[in-house]
């Protein structure tokens, strides 16, 4: 026996709505810090009793249902976390939203269940199907922090696969515990280029020694003027810089990390980081994610963003772009906007 596998640590958990199928375009969201949590197999077994000269000895047992959950409590109030509690469906108010109108109670969906400490043994649980459920109260107490909870139930499926390994099926999701394994996507030394738009205003996209986060350069794209579009939404033609890389499987990686770093803030999902399986932006990206908001200008700071859906085709990605979305930011109309990338890595 050996202390190598004692593990301290609290997960982290993302969600989406929607079934793990390559129609699904539900992003992710994160629930933010996590107080307590589980997870928790449930088996109800059925047991089989022969009768030998008056008493009872079992002989058989058999498993006859079979379940698992993550029940978890979360401090962070947010918006979205709020909205899911309450089952609250979106109105046109902004910031309004009616409760327990949500057509799809439970939320039906999927979810990333991740440990990463430095004190044991990593691990992530990808669940393909689940259901979340309001799991008792929201609580008020003006001496701690108020907290609600929330319960994961793994629902079954059998038409999901291990990732990479598609003759293994999960029908419950499965384990990794290879979580240092990782794989450089593109380093952003060189051969990005400008988008192929056709109404963007002064993008200018290089590469750039200082800053850079690691190597020897990091990717620069300069938007001078308001960003301005043909049509809204993750396209081509909202495409500010892409690469043409060797073609390279992502299937069996959870997430796309990578370093960024901007002259002024970002609001959440404004830029995207999409995958295509064909050398150049052809319209609506095979799949993308949304990054985080941006608020420490003139920083590194590393963002780590869970792949939408590795059941879309990622065996062969060809080409990595950026984006933006219609609207970049009003205020920036007269303004210089820099963003800069690195060292962009899929990991578990």
């Amino acid at each position: 026996m050996g202390s190598a596998s004692y593990t301290l640590g609290m997960c982290e958990l993302w969600f989406a709505e929607g079934v793990h199928d390559s129609s699904s375009k539900k992003q992710f969201r994160f629930f933010g810090n996590i107080v307590a949590g589980e997870v928790t197999p449930d088996i109800t077994y059925l047991d089989h009793y022969k009768c030998i000269e008056g008493d009872r000895r079992k002989d058989k047992t058999v498993a006859v249902t079979k379940s698992v959950s993550i029940p978890f409590t979360f401090d962070e109030i947010s918006e979205e976390n709020i909205k899911d509690f309450m089952y609250a469906l979106d109105t046109s108010a902004a910031k309004k939203s009616s409760v327990l109108q949500k057509v799809n109670v439970p939320i039906e969906g999927r979810a990333i269940l991740r440990l990463k400490t430095n004190v044991g043994q990593d691990f992530s649980y990808t669940i393909p199907k689940c259901a979340l459920k309001a799991d008792g109260g929201l609580s008020f107490n003006a001496e701690d922090w108020m907290t609600g909870k929330f319960v994961i139930e793994v629902l079954n499926t059998s038409t999901y696969s291990v990732p990479d390994a598609t003759s293994y099926k999960a029908p419950y999701g499965y384990v990794d515990t290879n979580l240092d394994a990782s794989l450089v996507v593109d380093a952003c030394e060189s051969g990005w280029v400008k988008g192929p738009v056709t109404t963007a205003t002064e993008v200018q996209v290089s590469h750039t020694a200082t800053p850079h986060y690691a190597g020897s350069a990091a990717l620069k794209v300069v938007v001078a003027t308001y960003w301005n579009y043909d049509s809204a939404g993750v396209v081509a033609t909202n495409c500010l810089a892409y690469k043409t890389i060797t073609a390279t499987n992502i299937t069996p990686y959870t997430f796309l990390e990578f370093q960024v770093r901007a002259s002024r803030d970002f609001t959440a999902s404004t830029l995207y980081i999409g995958v295509e399986s064909t050398a150049t932006p052809i319209g609506v990206p095979l799949d993308y994610v949304p990054l985080d908001a941006i608020t420490t200008t003139k920083q590194w700071e590393t963002q780590t963003l869970p792949i939408r859906n590795r059941s879309a085709g990622l065996t062969a990605v060809r080409c990595i772009a950026l984006y933006g979305t219609s609207k970049i930011d009003s205020a920036l109309a007269t303004s210089i906007q820099t963003v800069w990338i690195d060292n962009v890595r899929c990991v578990k």
